[in-house]
Parts: structure tokens; sequence; C-alpha cells
């Protein structure tokens, strides 16, 4: 009965640690997206930037000639996108820290697990030489 007792918690025991490996599996998938995220944002931003850079030259060209407002709006609306990139850059490195907590919660019960499976084997081995 003990036997099939730790049989069973061992089976159990190692579906909880197959289940623990792929939350480790989709955290470092999750962190390797999170890595082209931020080189996509601080591409995004440098082209803001540049983009920022080549409306205030516009922007004094058109002091000489018209269309002010014009190139005013346009510097706007690539402030607003700048901004709305880091907002975004920044609320996915707080789920990327969010994630990293809960992997490395997952990591630690991971190890439980496999400590407890390593156990539990010795013990059925212990039984399985004890009959």
């Amino acid at each position: 009965v003990r036997i099939r007792q730790a049989c069973l918690v061992l089976g159990k025991l190692k579906q909880e640690a197959k289940d623990m490996k792929n939350v480790a599996e989709e955290r470092d998938k999750f962190r390797e997206r999170m890595e082209q995220m931020r080189i996509e944002m601080e591409r995004v931003k440098k082209e803001a930037e540049k983009e920022a850079e080549e409306a205030a030259k516009a922007k004094e060209e058109a002091k000489k000639v018209e269309g002010l407002a014009r190139m005013e709006e346009e510097l706007s609306l690539l402030k607003d996108k700048l901004a709305s990139a880091q907002e975004q850059l920044e609320k996915e490195q707080q789920r990327a820290e969010e994630a990293e907590e809960l992997a490395e919660s997952r990591r630690s019960e991971l190890e439980n697990a496999q400590e407890s499976v390593a156990q539990l084997e010795k013990e059925q081995q212990r039984a399985k030489e004890a009959e």
C-alpha cells in the first residue's frame, strides 16, 4: 500500500516537475521576447529621436517660410509616439520583472519537487529491497 502510494506521489511529483520545466521554458521564451522587444524599442526610440531632430531642423526652415504650425504638430506627434513607446517599454519591463519573480518561485517549487521525487524513489527502492 505504501509502495503504491509512493508510486502515485512519485508520478504526481514527476508531472509537477515536468510542468515546472515547461514554466521555466516559457519564462525563457518570454525573456527572449522581452529582449527582442527592448531592442526594437531602442531602435524605435532612436528613430523617433532622429525624426525629432529632423523635425526640429524643418521647424527652423518653416520659420523662414510658412508652415511652422504643421511642423510643430509633427514634432508633438513624434514626442507622443516616443512617450507611448517609453510607457510600453516600462509596462513590459514590469511584466518581465513579475514573470521573473514567478519563474523564480516556480524554480524553487521545481527543486523541492525534484528533491521529493528523489526521496520517494529512494524509499521505493528500499521498499523493493526489503521485499
